[in-house]
């Protein structure tokens, strides 16, 4: 019925953008009178709803981000009318899952302090080497493929080659060159789009880890006073399927993190534990973001501390 009565057409009047804004009469049968339509519109206006819902705010970039952990919908965010406060909300009735937003971000701060790292130089080389490590293992796989594709498109190559002989010395004629040139050349293309996709490596790895180290070092900072776009980035860098709010417990979880990250953030862990004196320790790397069965390197194996 609001709807209605907020629309102009309703009245017997006609609006469009070709108009600039000016009202005209229609012709259409009048639901309502113009003076009850002014008189209604009058009287909604002066009341609200109880929030405002923006579709990017910087005041909420958890919404979507985050899911409910009893119902697994995504938060949204809004602004109570009452006392101009951001809050998240599921959209599940009865769930009840509502949350003030300037405690939420609180934390997920709290989660983002876990992978600031400061490393100093000989622990930077320790995470440099092993995070190395673990993409060349991640890429292992995709250089196979790309060698095997490379002799496949040297076999098709000579046959292409050999094909164009043969029909220089008219040994096979031209219906038969161009069926099965046709078909190498299919062949060809198909070899040389699978040996695209195996080729993706960084070829300025140790540079990407340099600059990867500088941002582990502030990233909590960074997610505080970034705007909406740029938290959001940060969020799913970290945590690529988002992460749920149990309300209940208030605690946060999160089903994949993103690998780099997590493995230098148990290195340094296990370095602050070296330092610390504990005898006995280990690291284990679960592959949250690849199955990929991590291998740590020597130095990140369970050592004791020397004596010496």
């Amino acid at each position: 019925v609001s709807d209605v009565l907020r629309n102009p057409f309703y009245c017997g009047l006609l609006a469009h953008t070709a108009l600039e804004g000016i009202l005209v009469e229609g012709i259409q049968e009048k639901a309502v009178s113009k003076e009850l339509f002014l008189k209604v519109n009058g009287i909604l206006d002066k009341y609200h709803h109880g929030y405002n819902i923006r579709p990017e705010n910087d005041y909420a970039p958890l919404k979507r981000f985050i899911k409910c952990d009893q119902c697994h919908k995504p938060l949204t965010g809004y602004k109570a009318w009452k006392n101009k406060e951001y809050y998240y909300k599921c959209s599940t009735i009865g769930c009840k899952c509502n949350k003030r937003a300037d405690t939420l971000h609180d934390e997920f701060k709290k989660q983002l302090n876990a992978f600031n790292i400061s490393p100093d130089k000989e622990l930077a080389a320790v995470i440099k080497k092993q995070v190395t490590a673990t993409y060349n293992n991640l890429n292992k796989d995709k250089e196979e493929t790309a060698i095997t594709l490379k002799d496949q498109l040297s076999e098709i190559n000579k046959k292409i080659e050999r094909l164009e002989e043969r029909l220089i010395e008219e040994e096979i004629t031209k219906g038969m060159f161009d069926k099965y040139s046709a078909k190498f050349i299919a062949e060809r293309s198909e070899i040389d789009m699978n040996l695209a996709k195996s080729g993706n490596r960084i070829s300025n790895l140790e540079k990407c880890l340099d600059a990867v180290l500088i941002y582990a070092a502030k990233i909590s900072a960074m997610w505080d006073s970034a705007k909406y776009s740029e938290k959001q980035k940060i969020q799913y860098l970290l945590f690529p399927d988002g992460m749920y709010y149990n309300r209940k417990k208030d605690e946060y979880r999160t089903e994949r993190v993103n690998t780099v990250f997590l493995c230098m953030a148990q290195l340094a862990g296990v370095s602050e534990k070296y330092k610390s004196g504990e005898n006995d320790f280990r690291i284990n790397f679960p592959a949250l973001v690849e199955n990929s069965g991590l291998e740590p390197l020597t130095s990140c194996m369970p050592c004791k501390r020397s004596t010496n």
